[in-house]
């Protein structure tokens, strides 16, 4: 069973990674050619790669892939490409950081934009952006539930002292 769990938790090699990798072991030659005609197809090799991220950027069309991810450090090899882990990693922070400033400006722009919300549409909306925050949360590696509370926790009162503060401002007026 532990070893049908550890096959399933490899990721799929797919067609421009495969390229990249027969190419990589044809040019570094540790196969002559005919050990290299066993290595036909993508099923032939697999991804041992913790972050399942890897597999989906070779998805990315390669005009746009190589130019804009290539480690420029790495010597240039025909039919081989390097990604520049650095790079992605950068672009994924910033990807969700600003999925994470959606999430937490939405529902102030609600609450500012349609002042007439009933109390317990805001609550609603106050509790589904809460809970869709800490889902979201859950979905990074590594995470750990003290931090998706504490997260959680702040973002519940920021959004509560916010929807509080608001709705005295109205009711005042």
């Amino acid at each position: 069973m532990f070893y049908e769990q550890a096959l399933a938790s490899l990721h799929e090699v797919r067609m421009p990674e495969y390229k990249n990798r027969w190419y990589r072991i044809k040019n570094d030659g540790y196969l002559d050619d005919e050990q290299m005609d066993y290595l036909r197809y993508p099923d032939d090799f697999v991804s041992t790669t913790s972050n399942p991220l890897w597999g989906w950027l070779y998805k990315l069309p390669q005009f746009l892939l190589v130019p804009l991810l290539e480690d420029r450090h790495t010597k240039k090899e025909k039919h081989t490409f390097y990604l520049s882990s650095d790079l992605i990693r950068a672009i994924c922070e910033g990807v969700l950081i600003w999925f994470y400033a959606f999430i937490l400006l939405l529902p102030v722009v609600l609450f500012v934009l349609v002042p007439e919300l009933t109390k317990q549409a805001a609550v609603g909306i106050l509790v589904a952006f809460t809970v869709f925050f800490a889902i979201s949360m859950t979905f990074h590696r590594g995470t750990q539930h003290h931090h998706v509370l504490v997260g959680l926790c702040a973002y519940a009162a920021v959004l509560g002292a916010f929807l509080a503060n608001l709705q005295g401002e109205f009711t005042s007026a």
